[in-house]
């Protein structure tokens, strides 16, 4: 019976081992292939007061360096401040630093990501050791990585170098994992979509035009509007063609949208500025970026995520952004706007993809 218990124990161990070999890098979290990472090698940190001996309430100390991706290609860099908060805390000697790091990425959206928060450090050292981490929340971003939540995990590696692995809340993904390619693809299509609907339009307003009816060209037409569809109502409070853009027709739109209702995802066809003039808008960017007004005229840019649009507030959108509005209220919204786009162009343009495939990334407007 011993032989058999010996290979019974044998087949146990082997079955054991092959299940922790197939769990890799999730059953013992490294630093070989994180979600999202940036690295860097050693730090120069400065005291903001010369004079300090570095172990004072209120040391601000300083650094700046270069960042690169696990294959050592440039990123962008890290600035980054610690403040000391507390003094022989933990422990005798120890202290507490609260610090902001922004990565900031050298790509065309100017994106970052901003991480802050506290952590112990040995009060005769610059850092901490070589093999610690620390653990700090994401408190914001801006371009790809706009409305950034989660968390980020610092380690001083054993060389001198860094780590800052990004784990990103709400199923909020990296900007890197974008598919830039298939996003480029997509915007042509949509083009050559909106030139085809634009030549139909032209070619039924020339025919209405021939039979006295209404001019199709025109948004107002109550049978050229995709808002009519979810008892969204619109006014039009004048258009105009500005002589210092030919071929361009200015327009400025009233809307009324009733408790629970939706527009369906879209873009549109030029620019529009839609100031909230009344109630509450649930806005949600799909892709693209537009630029947030708050009521006080401070702006800033905003990707995609779900956000409370105010009376008061503004959005800028151009024609390459997709997006969508939703009153989820009990009392109806009520939305100027003003639009720039080529003369006898639609409004909007439906998007194919469901509103169901947008970002869960929700975040409050500045005030």
């Amino acid at each position: 019976m011993r032989p058999l218990r010996s290979h019974a124990v044998a087949l146990v161990v082997m079955v054991l081992a092959l299940c922790m070999a197939s769990l890799g890098p999730v059953a013992a979290k490294g630093h070989e292939q994180p979600a999202f990472a940036v690295y860097h090698g050693p730090v120069e940190i400065s005291l903001a007061d010369a004079l300090s001996d570095g172990h004072q309430l209120g040391d601000v100390r300083v650094t700046g360096v270069a960042t690169t991706n696990a294959d050592g290609e440039a990123l962008g860099r890290l600035d980054a401040t610690l403040t000391t908060t507390a003094i022989d805390h933990p422990g005798v000697g120890d202290e507490v630093r609260v610090s902001t790091l922004v990565f900031s990425f050298d790509d065309e959206a100017g994106s970052q990501i901003v991480v802050s928060g506290s952590a112990a450090y040995p009060g005769q050292g610059p850092t901490i050791a070589t093999g610690d981490t620390t653990v700090r929340p994401i408190v914001g971003g801006s371009g790809r990585f706009a409305g950034a939540d989660g968390m980020a995990t610092t380690t001083h590696l054993a060389d001198g170098g860094w780590i800052h692995e990004f784990e990103f809340g709400k199923g909020k993904p990296p900007g890197d994992h974008v598919n830039k390619a298939a996003r480029g693809a997509a915007r042509e299509a949509r083009k050559e979509a909106r030139a085809a609907d634009k030549e139909a339009r032209e070619a039924d307003k020339a025919e209405r035009k021939a039979q006295g009816g209404i001019d199709a060209g025109l948004a107002s037409d109550p049978d050229d509007s995709t808002v009519a569809e979810v008892g969204i109502t619109r006014t039009d409070l004048g258009l105009a063609q500005p002589a210092t853009a030919p071929g361009q027709e200015l327009g400025l739109w009233h809307y009324q949208i009733p408790a629970g209702s939706a527009l369906a995802p879209h873009t549109h066809a030029g620019w529009q500025i839609a100031r909230i003039a009344q109630g509450e808008l649930e806005y949600t960017i799909i892709a693209g970026e537009g630029t947030l007004i708050a009521p006080d005229g401070r702006s800033r840019p905003v990707g995609p995520g779900t956000y409370t649009l105010r009376a008061g507030d503004s959005i800028v959108e151009n024609p390459d952004l997709e997006h969508f509005g939703a009153n989820r209220t009990k009392e109806p919204v009520t939305i100027v706007a003003a639009t720039l786009y080529t003369q006898g162009a639609p409004l909007s343009l439906p998007l194919d993809s469901p509103a169901a495939e947008t970002p869960e990334a929700s975040l409050e407007p500045a005030a």
